[in-house]
């Protein structure tokens, strides 16, 4: 999970952080950003973001082989 969360962008990590807070309000700002401990998230919260994820990875495959049928159809169209 770390990896992916490591991928997102910055509208992506709010929307994760948006999660966490429905769960807990426990963090440490630093200059790096925020630290939350995984040991005091719920088992809800931490499916809540897998399932977060399973979306975003989802959304980018589909976005992924919507660009190659539209590549192909220009292809076709010139």
């Amino acid at each position: 999970m770390k990896d992916q969360l490591d991928t997102m962008d910055v509208h992506e990590h709010a929307q994760v952080l948006s999660i966490i807070r429905k769960y807990t309000e426990h963090s440490t700002k630093t200059q790096n950003g925020l630290l939350i401990s995984t040991d005091t998230l719920s088992d809800e919260c931490l499916t809540e973001i897998n399932s977060y994820i399973t979306f975003l990875h989802d959304q980018r495959t589909r976005m992924s082989e919507d660009n190659k049928v539209r590549k192909s159809y220009e292809r076709m169209i010139q």
